[in-house]
Parts: structure tokens; sequence; C-alpha cells
């Protein structure tokens, strides 16, 4: 957000309405014991400094926090996409970044307007009839999701892919511990969801609320949907797809495969890492199902003067409204990431979304095939992925990563044989448009040093 100084008689403006004639007033209740007193020690600080001087001050601060300045090549469900200058520039302005939940339309239409075009973009984005107006993020979204399909189905178990991220697969326990719904794992081979296994044909005799399947998959590997979508018939259920919002912009969204749910991380959309952060819940659903969408939905209507308008709608799903009764009772929209989303798309397009997505895509490749060729190390499994995967070290993986680390380089997150599927533990590696050539190249040069 950008802020601006105040004039004099601004200044005086405000101290008489808060009636006071100095700033420390403000700081009378705050007992001397714990004031800072002598200002010596700042001294160097509080002296007049020219523009260039602060400038210089705070880049040597920011140079001090190391993990800026190392390429990262994380993956996992958060993403070191580019974020274009213009979305925090539009997006941090005050009348946004400062906007609450919009329950009085009369004075929050320009928020409402941004949250119902957000709500059209990603309802195109993945292909379905309609989004809500967001989530937390992507695996609060999926364990939403899984009780909107118990809800709807009347069932209480749900069958989900060991290649949705692990991470959402503990917060879909966290989500269901204490409702009696029961979870059933699809296990792996070769690092994709294996339908035709025992264990998968014994799980889906059962009657399940929903069956949950990623494409791309935690590891990288992109999934067939059409056999989710038949083993949703099979058992009778809901069919959720849980998706990477940048691979739209090259493979056929989820609704293509009939998905009833589909729901994703937004932090690859403008929102940046940020400590592992910004995040935002991607959840959009077939129109038959609107009353059991979680959260808040924007319409568009006229007023009475045939003027268009913008409101929450459907909100009999809702806690205020509905109390124990409700949905769910996610309390924020998260407004502020959806429009970063929003103006992301906007700017990308449907072009700009497909050569990120191309980039992204191409580069992992070159990155795993240089991997391939080094002696010692090997690529998972030769599927196909879109921007991650999967590689075996000669020394341990935690060896590796320190290794990487040492010289700059965030290399990625290690993954256990357990998590995978596969018979030794690995590392994940994450590749985006952001990847230069000599990045790519100091990191094989490292792995060739090992």
């Amino acid at each position: 957000m950008n802020f601006t100084t105040i004039t004099a008689n601004e200044e005086a403006l405000l101290k008489n309405e808060v009636k006071i004639k100095k700033y420390e007033e403000l700081f009378a209740h705050i007992t001397d014991s714990i004031k800072l007193n002598d200002l010596s020690s700042l001294s160097s600080f509080l002296s007049p400094k020219s523009e260039l001087e602060i400038s210089s001050h705070l880049m040597n601060l920011g140079l001090k926090n190391t993990g800026a300045m190392k390429a990262v090549f994380g993956g996992f469900g958060i993403y070191d996409h580019y974020v274009p200058s213009a979305v925090w520039q539009l997006a941090g302005r005050g009348d946004f970044s400062t906007a609450y939940t919009p329950y009085q339309p009369e004075a929050s239409q320009g928020t409402l307007q941004a949250i119902y075009e957000y709500q059209t973009a990603l309802a195109q984005l993945y292909s379905m009839e309609i989004a809500n107006a967001s989530l937390y993020d992507g695996a609060t979204a999926a364990a939403e999701a899984a009780l909107m399909a118990c809800r709807i189905k009347k069932r209480y178990s749900v069958a989900v892919s060991e290649g949705v991220n692990p991470q959402y697969i503990e917060v879909l326990k966290t989500f269901l511990s204490g409702t009696g719904i029961k979870i059933n794992k699809i296990p792996l081979k070769d690092g994709i969801t294996d339908f035709k296994s025992d264990k998968a044909c014994q799980i889906l005799k059962e009657e399940h609320a929903a069956v949950i399947q990623a494409s791309p998959n935690f590891l990288g590997f992109l999934e067939d949907l059409i056999l989710g979508r038949e083993a949703s018939n099979d058992t009778g259920a809901l069919f959720i797809t849980v998706s990477s919002p940048v691979s739209l912009g090259l493979i056929e969204p989820p609704g293509k495969y009939g998905a009833d749910i589909a729901v994703g991380e937004g932090q690859s959309m403008g929102l940046g890492m940020y400590m592992g952060g910004n995040t935002i819940g991607h959840f959009c659903s077939k129109m038959e199902f609107i009353r059991q969408v979680p959260g808040r939905i924007v319409g568009l209507s006229t007023d009475r003067s045939g003027l268009p308008g913008y409101c929450l709608t459907y909100q009999t799903r809702e806690q205020h409204i509905k109390r124990e009764k409700a949905t769910s009772n996610i309390c924020t929209n998260q407004a502020l990431n959806a429009l970063a989303n929003l103006i992301y798309m906007s700017l990308m397009g449907s072009d700009g979304l497909k050569e990120v997505a191309l980039s992204s895509h191409n580069k992992a490749v070159y990155m795993a095939e240089s991997i391939s060729k080094i002696n010692g190390y090997d690529i998972a499994a030769d599927h196909a992925f879109f921007q991650e995967f999967l590689y075996f070290t000669r020394q341990s993986p935690e060896k590796t990563l320190e290794k990487l680390l040492d010289t700059g380089i965030a290399g990625g997150v290690k993954i256990s044989s357990k998590q995978s599927g596969f018979d030794r533990d690995g590392i994940l590696i994450a590749l985006t448009e952001k990847k230069t050539k000599e990045a790519i190249d100091k990191y094989l040069d490292v792995l060739k040093s090992l």
C-alpha cells in the first residue's frame, strides 16, 4: 500500500480532532519504564539524510535477508512465478486493501464488481459453471469440497488419490476429524494414481461421496482425469479435481473431464512467495450445487433505474443466516488476493498464461533431460509432467540440498519414499519462467561436483 505525507493544515486538524497538542500525548498511557528515553544510540539514524542515503541504507538491510538472494527451485504447492508490477500497484490501492467483506452493497460496488469479475474469470479458466469468491488456500478448498460432496450425497466417506499433495490430505484429515467421515486413500503406481490396483478396486466397491484426484499431481505428473471420472461413476460419487491454475494455460481444464467440483491454489497468479504465502483457494462447481458451495458468491442484477448492481447472493448458505446449518464457517472472501488473481489473469490473458506455462514446462524438460545425463542421477519415472518432477541423487537428498544451499540455490524439497511410493527418497524440483539458463546450469554443475 502506498502512503503520502500530510500537510501542516491537515496535521493541525487531526490534532484538534483528537484534542492533543503534540503526538507524544498519544502514548501517555505507556509507562516510562518501557519507553526508550535515551535516543543517543539512534542518533545516526535520526540525523537528516538524503534520499540516496536512505535508499542505500535500506538496500544494505535487505541484503541481510539471504533467502531473498537465492535461486528458488522449490515447489510442492508454492511456486516462484513472476509477479507483474501492475498487479500490486492496482491491488494495493487503499480503497481495495482496506475493504471489508461487502455486506452493504450500496457502499461496496467496486469491491463486489471485482469479486464478480474474479468469479467469472475463474469459471472460464477451469471451464466450470460457477466459482465462489475464494477460500484461504488450495488445501482448505479441497477439504471444503469434500465436506460439500458429503452434504450433497449424504454419504460419509471420500476416496482420495495419494497423488494429491500430502499437505492437502493432512488438512483434509483435520477438517474431517470428529465428523465421522472416513478417508480412503487410493495408492500410486510409479507416481500415478493406480485405479486398477487391488486396493483401489476394493475401495471403490464402497459408496463414497467423492473421488478426489490431482493433475498435475504433487509429483508434477499429469494424470488421466477420465479415469477419475469413471471411478467416480462406478461408486456413485462426485468427482473433485485439484489443479495448478497456471498449467491450465496448456492442458485441458477439469470441466472438460466432467468434474463436479474443481479446486486449486492461486498463489502462482500474482501473489508471490512471501514466507510460503500469500495463498487463495480456488473453488468452482457445477451450477446445480450452488446452494452447497462454501464461502461468498457475488451476483449481478439491476437496480430500479435499470443500472447494473452487484451484491452477495445465495446467502442462505452463510453462517450469519443459517447459523449451525451453514455450509461452512469460512469468514473471509480473501478479496484482496482474489483481486490480485483477477488483475494477473487480465494482464496475461489466455496467450500470456499459455506463454508462462509453456516457458515453465520447457525449462523443466530441459532440466530433467540434463539431470538424467549426469552419472548417478535418475528421473523418477518416464511420465508426462508439467513444471515439476522428482529425481534421485547419488548422495542423500539431505546432503545434495545442503550443498546446493551453500552455493545460493534453494534446490527443492525432499520427498520420502513413503510419500512418493517409489523405492527411495528423492528431490522434488520445480521450474518457472523466472529460472534463467545460467541458474539452471549452475544447479547442474553442483550436482556434477558431488
